[in-house]
């Protein structure tokens, strides 16, 4: 965990349509809800943001899908894996009608979530 202090103990995961929205988001100056979220989260610790290396993994490859400059995606991966909890998800299950979104539900089941942000 972040030495920076936690002051709600929520742990979250966050899909990664929720990223990309934030990501464009922080470029426009009309209002974002995504982007409001994620800079609440890096500025005030609102919650705990749980990842493993398969939701970090899919961060970078849609973020880089969508044209995300690689310097922005390494700034964004680095932050999170400074400032979120690391969860070792043991093993994915296949149980999504969506099979992208089974990373997520794993990291959500081991890191024991409270909340998914979709």
């Amino acid at each position: 965990m972040s030495p920076r202090k936690r002051s709600l103990h929520l742990r979250g995961v966050v899909d990664t349509s929720v990223v990309l929205a934030g990501v464009a988001g922080f470029r426009d100056t009309g209002h974002n809800a995504s982007a409001d979220f994620l800079r609440r989260w890096a500025s005030d610790n609102t919650f705990i943001w749980l990842i493993s290396e398969e939701t970090l993994d899919e961060y970078k490859e849609v973020l880089a899908r969508h044209r995300v400059r690689r310097e922005l995606i390494g700034r964004i991966i680095n932050l999170l894996r400074e400032e979120a909890s690391l969860v070792a998800v043991k093993r994915t299950e296949r149980v999504s009608p969506d099979p992208g979104n089974d990373p997520l539900r794993a990291c959500a089941k081991e890191g024991v979530a409270d909340f998914i942000v979709t």
